[in-house]
Formats: structure tokens, C-alpha cells, sequence
């Protein structure tokens, strides 16, 4: 499996990361004649103390969430994972506890998934992201593929052929282009054009734009008042009811 290279190693506060063990004389050897040898006297190890680590009993234990870093002979916790380029083959999935940062985009095909937030300074072209705020500073391309779903809120430049949802506001500052948008909260399309073309927009609050719809795409769908999680469970629920009035 390509995309699953696990090379961020996820820690949990009170996690081992390391034990020593008492050092020991050792056993007598012998040379080439069959004359003893005896042993040295065994060097008592230090534990690689790092950031974000304590020493108990002669362990190392993580004092917070994170993945572990080795660096200068020393075990660290890092609560952040930051990707300096995009998230594809070279990195393969990212999957953390805690926040995550990418320089590039996520490539097609490829998932960040974060206990914290992520933010993407490139776009999201064909990917998957989850977290619990999640920024992209340029864009979302969902190419019919690719997810975006966060805990509460969701800040991108635009979306086009996207799945989006979250648990509470989505803020785009451009355009949002035959898309699929949910959102708990409020559905803010802002910027110059602000425009929504195409696609299903479902508000538990409010929507603001500037325009909605065109006579060039598809049929524009906005909903407002009703969180789209509660709608979902209705209609699973009315559904099952449905089924079992039929047995």
C-alpha cells in the first residue's frame, strides 16, 4: 500500500517511548590461548530526554499528544505535523492526533485526516481532509472524488465539484461551482463575486451571497433553517419506519 508509508508515529499522553535497563557486568570471555577474561563493568545508559517528555522509574513518557521525533540523539512529542510540500506519494495519508499543516496541496486520491485542525496553503485537488477547523487558503477541487468534512467551521477560496461539510460555518471568499455544501452553522460566499452556481447548499442557519444560480448551469438548490444532520437523521429514521410498516 503506497499511501500508507506510517512515517509519523502517533503518541498519546502517558505513552512508554522508552525504558532503560540497569546495566550488568556481563560474562567472563576468553582469549586464544583459553586464558579468562574478565568482563567490564556494563555503562549505565541515558534516557534520550526530549521536549514534551519525563522520566518515571526509568521511562520515558510522553507528557502530551503528538508523533515522536528523533533528532540530536534525543525522543521528542510534536503536536504538529507540518508537510513542507503536498500530500501524495512522498508522504503518503497523513493521519494525527493533533493539528496539521501542509505547504502544498493534497493530491487526488490522498486523505489528511487531524484530531485538530489543518490548514492547506495550497489546494485540495481530488483529496480528502478531516479535522476540526480546516483552511485552504486557495482552493477546493472536489473532482467528483474528494471530501471535505470538519467539526466546525471550513475556510477556502472557492469550490468546484466538491463535497463539503461541516459542523459549523462555511466561509468561501469567491465562488462555489456545482457543489455539495452542508453546514451546521452559516454558508458565507464572499469576495468580489460571491457567486453559487449549480449544486445542493444546505444551511442550519443562515446563507449569504451575492448571486445565485445562472442560466448556464444546473438547477442551484439553497436551503436554510434546518441543520443538515438533523434532516439526514429524519430521513433515516422515517425511512426505517417506512420499512417496518411494509413487513
Amino acid at each position: 500500500d503506497y499511501k500508507s508509508l506510517n512515517l509519523f508515529v502517533n503518541v498519546a499522553e502517558g505513552d512508554v517511548l522508552a525504558e532503560k535497563l540497569p546495566a550488568t557486568l556481563g560474562e567472563n570471555g576468553c582469549d586464544v590461548l583459553g586464558q579468562t577474561l574478565l568482563p567490564k563493568k556494563g555503562k549505565e545508559a541515558a534516557l534520550p530526554m526530549g521536549k514534551n517528555t519525563r522520566i518515571e522509574e526509568n521511562r520515558l513518557i510522553a507528557t502530551q499528544s503528538g508523533h515522536i521525533l528523533l533528532s540530536g540523539g534525543k525522543l521528542s512529542v510534536v503536536p504538529v505535523i507540518e508537510l513542507k510540500a503536498d500530500v501524495d506519494l512522498s508522504t503518503g495519508n497523513i493521519d494525527f492526533t493533533g493539528n496539521v499543516i501542509v505547504g502544498g496541496s493534497v493530491q487526488q486520491g490522498f486523505s489528511v485526516k487531524a484530531g485538530g485542525n489543518v490548514e492547506i496553503r495550497g489546494s485540495v485537488s481530488g483529496g480528502s481532509v478531516e479535522g476540526k477547523n480546516i483552511t485552504v487558503c486557495h482552493g477546493i477541487q472536489g473532482m467528483n472524488s474528494g471530501k471535505i468534512k470538519a467539526e466546525e467551521n471550513i475556510n477556502a477560496r472557492y469550490i468546484e465539484n466538491g463535497v463539503v461539510e461541516a459542523g459549523g460555518d462555511v466561509v468561501i471568499n469567491d465562488a462555489i461551482l456545482h457543489s455539495r455544501v452542508s453546514a451546521g452553522g452559516r454558508i458565507l460566499v464572499e469576495g468580489r463575486r460571491g457567486v453559487v452556481a449549480g449544486g445542493h447548499l444546505m444551511a442550519g442557519g443562515e446563507s449569504s451571497l451575492h448571486a445565485g444560480g445562472t442560466h448556464l448551469a444546473p438547477v442551484t438548490v439553497l436551503e436554510v433553517g434546518i441543520d443538515p444532520v438533523v434532516k439526514d437523521e429524519y430521513r433515516r429514521i422515517r425511512d426505517e419506519h417506512q420499512k417496518m410498516n411494509q413487513m
